[in-house]
């Protein structure tokens, strides 16, 4: 049977569910950078633009947002996965992130963020869905790779 995977907007309760759920690269990586999963998570939502949840049979699969300033050419993509993100293959995450990172970019025609560089699942990901991987750099307590994706 396959799984039933719907987007939606981002509510708190979408929020709360992913912190019990979250995928621990994605914890990891947030703890990387210095701060707690539930800390990052809440600062991620509470700063984005626009935030969507992907619910796979009904639970978090993914949140994902994009942080930036609504009249700037610069915003800052970003998504973290729950364990029900395994649920479905990788091949068919990576189409429905590709589609939102286009929908993105049509409002920003810079997309910049980092990924940390142990969470290899994450970069192929990126890499899958068009963005470029730049070089290593040192954020908070662990390595990154900026992203990009220009229009």
């Amino acid at each position: 049977m396959t799984a039933h995977i719907e987007i939606v907007p981002t509510t708190r309760d979408h929020i709360y569910e992913l912190l019990e759920t979250i995928r621990e690269d994605d914890r990891k990586e947030i703890e990387a950078l210095g701060m707690t999963a539930a800390k990052g998570l809440w600062q991620a939502y509470r700063l984005s633009l626009i935030t969507k949840t992907a619910l796979i049979d009904g639970k978090v699969g993914a949140v994902w947002g994009l942080g930036g300033e609504a009249l700037g050419d610069t915003a800052r993509p970003w998504l973290l996965t729950s364990t029900e993100s395994t649920k479905i293959s990788p091949i068919t995450f990576a189409r429905i992130y590709r589609k939102e990172a286009h929908q993105m970019l049509s409002m920003f025609p810079n997309l910049i963020n980092y990924v940390w560089c142990e969470h290899k699942a994450a970069i192929r990901m990126l890499e899958i869905c068009g963005f470029t991987i730049g070089k290593p750099l040192k954020l908070g307590n662990g390595m990154f790779l900026e992203f990009s994706m220009r229009a």
